[in-house]
């Protein structure tokens, strides 16, 4: 009697090929299954002097656009002499409050105060990644804000106008994240005027992975978080979520990827003293790039570096137009996104007199602030020369 095949339990020509597919299956479901990075977004407002009312509007805006959207916020609302109101907002979770004395012998807006209210901050909303917004004044380098009013010193994140009041400076703010979340934040969003210098992107390199920031001015009321802060996307990193924020803020904020600044910072560095030392070929090019910039206010002081380097390629010494060239490829290679730019301050003959930077600050420390003060002091020669001292512009370079 010829032997019988095995049984083949239910296997057959049709279920064969289905096998790495259920594999496959399998696999893809195990990966979709696995938990999404979660975001919490933190928030520091300092909302005293004439953005008092703004202040306040501000973080119930983001308040509400948290809550609709489902995000974990935890938000400071400093209002100065009056003090701070901290709260929490999260998911199917009862809103938190807590009031902040102002103190006496430091300002909310000093790296301790900040650091503690960043721990306070991350203790209650613990997430795997983390945005933080940090809403005031901004000054340009002339310590002058946009309507000609003192703002105090350069450069300052938030700047409290009343006298002897105490700013926020960006080394400051990067003391007080590496010691309250003992790491980089994933995303740092500056809302204040003149941030994206370079000057704060410098002192900031160590505390976050991206920046958001603008070159110019921003609006009182502060960026319009009701639509740039959707639900919480899924798997998006830093670089997604600021360029998504940046592309519906409807302000001019820029993404600054902040690995690319040492780059940058490098290339500046070679770029100030060649710029220097060839001061009469580079005051033409110069002047000539300065006057197609807007001519009012703060703006004088500040200036996109993507704006001025192309100048710098025309210039005859060829030692200049390649340090502007190396300049140009390390803003691109930080600068994610073309609503913004990196500005450096630039006062010329038109602005007013920059006191400059502190001595171990980037502008000083790269040669740039002694290249402005070069040019400014051969721009006024020529005018003593010309008899235009008393009314000029910077085309007399």
């Amino acid at each position: 009697m010829p032997l019988r095949a095995p049984p083949t339990r239910g296997y057959n020509r049709c279920s064969a090929p289905l096998m790495p597919l259920m594999a496959l299956v399998l696999v893809t479901g195990l990966h979709c299954t696995a938990r999404a990075e979660s975001w919490s977004l933190i928030a520091t407002i300092f909302a005293d002097g004439d953005l008092a009312e703004f202040g306040r509007e501000y973080a119930a805006n983001l308040e509400y656009a948290a809550r609709a959207a489902g995000w974990p916020l935890a938000v400071q609302l400093d209002s100065g002499d009056d003090g701070a109101i901290r709260r929490v907002i999260a998911p199917g979770q009862a809103t938190v409050a807590e009031v902040v004395p102002a103190g006496s012998s430091e300002s909310l807006a000093s790296r301790e105060r900040l650091a503690d209210f960043l721990a306070w901050a991350r203790e209650r909303t613990p997430a795997d990644r983390c945005a933080l917004v940090v809403y005031e004044h901004g000054n340009s380098a002339s310590g002058r804000r946009w309507d000609g009013a003192p703002g105090g010193p350069w450069p300052a994140l938030a700047m409290d106008l009343t006298a002897g009041a105490d700013p926020l400076e960006p080394a400051e703010l990067a003391t007080a994240i590496e010691r309250a979340l003992r790491r980089p934040a994933d995303l740092i969003v500056l809302d204040c005027c003149y941030a994206a210098s370079l000057e704060v992107l410098w002192e900031l390199r160590g505390a976050a992975d991206v920046i958001a920031a603008s070159p110019g001015r921003l609006s009182s009321r502060g960026l319009h978080w009701q639509a740039m802060l959707p639900a919480i996307p899924a798997g998006a990193d830093a670089e997604e979520v600021a360029l998504d924020w940046a592309g519906i803020s409807g302000q001019p904020l820029g993404v600054i990827r902040v690995a690319g600044l040492d780059g940058l910072g490098a290339a500046v560095s070679r770029l100030a003293p060649t710029m220097t030392a060839n001061m009469r070929e580079v005051a033409p090019l110069l002047a000539g790039a300065l006057s197609e910039c807007p001519s009012w206010g703060s703006e004088l002081e500040m200036r996109d570096l993507s704006g001025l380097c192309p100048a710098m390629l025309t210039c005859s010494v060829p030692e200049v137009s390649a340090a502007a060239q190396r300049t140009l490829r390390a803003v691109d290679a930080c600068l994610l996104s073309s609503d913004g730019g990196i500005t450096v301050p630039v006062a010329g003959g038109l602005g007013g007199v920059w006191p400059g930077s502190s001595a171990d600050g980037f502008t000083e420390s790269s040669g740039w602030g002694n290249m402005t003060r070069t040019y400014r002091d051969r721009l006024r020669q020529l005018l003593q020369l010309t008899g235009q001292d008393r009314r000029h512009d910077g085309a007399a370079a």
